[in-house]
């Protein structure tokens, strides 16, 4: 009795293991990372997300995406089971959108939809140029970069320029962050 009593038990831990990711709501995939997406009250019109693209970076996966058509991303950590658990979101309302991953400039994604003139972004940090990215437009497209040079810090922070470009290469004064 008391055998048959363990080998359930050992059976049930067994099929909980197995079978947890597949309950639990998780960035383990496209349709879940949607789900993940639809369950956040950030954003509420649940059938206009279109996932641009899904960057696996070290143990973190960073899903830049457009809600609404709107700039926006969601990060999730990997943890001990191999599963991507939910970190972080943000979403803005400009065409274009710069986001430093979880507020580190190291590593930004660039957003934009399909309205989006800028051709081209510079951004500098402390007045050094940083990154330069061309854009193609009209399209809807996501960039990620790590930033390995980031000048030191100035008065316990950085000052951070962005310089846009329209197809003529006239600037274009635009809010991205």
């Amino acid at each position: 009795m008391i055998i048959g009593i363990l080998s359930v038990c050992v059976v049930l831990v067994i099929v909980r293991l197995v079978l947890r990711p597949i309950f639990f709501v998780n960035g383990n995939n496209k349709e879940n990372i949607i789900n993940v997406i639809n369950s956040s009250d950030l954003f509420k019109n649940k059938e206009s997300i279109k996932i641009l693209k899904i960057i696996d970076d070290k143990n973190e996966r960073i899903v830049p995406f457009l809600y609404d058509n709107r700039p926006s991303y969601i990060v999730f950590y990997k943890d001990k089971f191999g599963n991507y658990k939910f970190e972080d979101s943000e979403t803005r309302s400009s065409e274009l959108s710069v986001f430093p991953i979880k507020f580190n400039l190291n590593r930004v994604i660039i957003v934009s939809n399909y309205y989006n003139n800028v051709t081209k972004l510079i951004i500098k940090v402390n007045g050094v140029k940083i990154l330069e990215d061309e854009i193609s437009v009209p399209n809807e497209t996501a960039s990620f970069y790590k930033i390995h040079n980031l000048p030191k810090q100035r008065d316990h922070g950085y000052h951070v320029e962005y310089e846009l470009y329209d197809k003529e290469g006239k600037p274009v004064n635009k809010d991205v962050f």
